[in-house]
């Protein structure tokens, strides 16, 4: 049984990536978020502050490793990952990402508000429903490490 998040003690803790899939009318038209199969982790520490980290499963070396590689391969690697921090705050059934630091830095000061349930011991977080039209609408599975 589906059941929303209540409270902080809710979400304390570290998840691992299961899935993130789009959700909506662009869901069969546009391909999968960081490959279909991507790995992360989610932070939500006691103290209010989280981290989200995300990235495609396959992504390729840079050649000639941190100070090599082509400006196409560092492209490919900036776009097949995603990381972002800040405070978070919890509402009946809604988790808030206050967003401070982001790799995506036009979205910093931005407040990521999610929809949040556990399902079956795993932590499913969806964007709203009334997203403004240039954002996609997402769902994320998370599994709590132990």
């Amino acid at each position: 049984m589906d059941a929303p998040v209540l409270a902080q003690q809710d979400i304390l803790g570290s998840w691992h990536l299961v899935s993130v899939a789009l959700t909506g009318p662009q869901a069969s038209t546009q391909a999968a978020p960081f490959g279909g199969s991507p790995t992360g982790i989610l932070h939500y520490l006691g103290d209010g502050r989280m981290a989200v980290i995300i990235q495609h499963s396959h992504r390729p070396a840079i050649a000639g490793g941190r100070k090599g590689g082509s400006e196409a391969e560092w492209a490919q690697a900036a776009r097949s990952f995603t990381a972002y921090a800040g405070r978070y705050s919890v509402k009946p059934g809604v988790i808030i990402h206050h967003v401070e630091l982001n790799s995506f830095p036009n979205e910093i000061g931005f407040a990521y508000s999610r929809m949040a349930r556990l399902v079956q011991g795993c932590l499913v977080l969806e964007t709203p429903p009334d997203l403004p039209a240039e954002q996609r609408a997402m769902g994320l599975v998370g599994r709590r490490l132990t």
